[in-house]
């Protein structure tokens, strides 16, 4: 490596650790959720680019620096150990992406490169994950101390959807951002001398948005749809009393993991649709049409039981759950048969 080189890998390591450490902070105070340490964000992001514009080894130190900042400024340690699980190794760990950066710059195929940055970014978000998982294990497996309602569970499942729940959300966020500089801002990712001029056509920019923005959508919904699902059925009390039986569970939750799965459900149809050539898509219409108003009919007879059942609380969330998970049922059906109408009539044309 020249001189020069190694000036200019310093001092981006430099910059984009203090980038990294600076989204960490405030990612850490948006996400007030997550009482127990950590934070849903961007901060991945500083090292993944470093991991692609100068390999591995540099990124591993920009993880490092972030680590040690963050150490510097916030950190509640209890063993030396847990010290480098959640603080010193997981930023680092997401450098090793930079392994894949060879792959990445001996092609000039732009799909084939967007490939590998998801690959990178994937692989190093769940190295992340596997450093803070560890640590819970190990050294936050007291259940007492599990927040959400989660004491029932073992120390390894709790510490598993502790951590997926916001780390899981970031490794989406910051692909999405990863793609979106590689297609809006390629120098950012691509230092000098790389291939970094790609003819790309406005269509082709943007099915990548919608891409990126569907896979987001559903991992929104997935993470809300998990999270709050799992405080439901950890809101389970028994009130059995005598001569009947009666299960006292959060409601305000069970509306809200609904809502995530009709986000799902509705996100992941449009990411269908994008891809229409490959799929049936009438018939991904009536299927996912049905799903959706079979889903809002339990959310009906919630309503129904609200004003007919004077022991059950009125709960307006219900309305929520029901009204629009039925119109977007109601209109993928409808689309179903419109689409097949289009189909028909563009077959009695070509026959004539």
């Amino acid at each position: 490596m020249k001189k020069g080189s190694i000036v200019k890998t310093i001092a981006e390591i430099g910059i984009f650790a203090a980038i990294g450490f600076v989204l960490d902070e405030v990612q850490g105070a948006l996400s007030f959720s997550f009482t127990a340490g950590g934070s849903i964000g961007f901060a991945m992001v500083a090292v993944l680019i470093m991991a692609y514009r100068r390999g591995f080894l540099p990124a591993i130190f920009t993880g490092l620096i972030m680590g040690l900042l963050d150490i510097s400024t916030k950190a509640y340690i209890v063993h030396w150990a847990q010290l480098f699980l959640d603080y010193i190794l997981p930023y680092a760990l997401v450098g090793i992406a930079g392994l894949f950066k060879p792959f990445f710059d001996k092609t000039d195929n732009r799909n084939v490169k967007i490939m590998w940055l998801i690959i990178g970014a994937v692989v190093g978000g769940l190295l992340k994950f596997f450093s803070h998982f560890f640590a819970g294990i190990f050294f936050w497996n007291n259940a007492e101390d599990f927040v959400w309602g989660l004491n029932y569970m073992s120390p390894a499942l709790y510490s598993f959807i502790y951590n997926i729940a916001f780390i899981g959300p970031s490794i989406i966020l910051c692909t999405g951002l990863m793609l979106v500089l590689f297609l809006r801002a390629p120098k950012v990712i691509m230092t000098e001398g790389e291939s970094n001029v790609y003819v790309v056509s406005e269509e082709k920019k943007q099915l990548t948005l919608k891409y990126v923005l569907s896979s987001s959508l559903i991992a929104i919904g997935l993470f809300i749809f998990i999270f709050f699902l799992v405080k439901y059925i950890g809101s389970f009390k028994n009130k059995s009393g005598e001569g009947y039986i009666y299960y006292k569970l959060d409601r305000d939750s069970m509306v809200i993991f609904a809502a995530g799965f009709a986000l799902v459900i509705s996100s992941l149809n449009q990411l269908l649709k994008i891809n229409k050539n490959k799929f049936k898509y009438s018939v991904t219409c009536l299927a996912t049409g049905i799903i959706v108003v079979a889903f809002s009919l339990y959310g009906l007879a919630k309503v129904l039981e609200m004003y007919i059942d004077s022991d059950t609380d009125i709960n307006n969330l219900y309305w929520a759950w029901f009204t629009p998970s039925f119109i977007v049922g109601i209109s993928l059906i409808v689309s179903y048969f419109l689409i097949r109408k289009k189909e028909e009539n563009k077959s009695i044309i070509s026959a004539n």
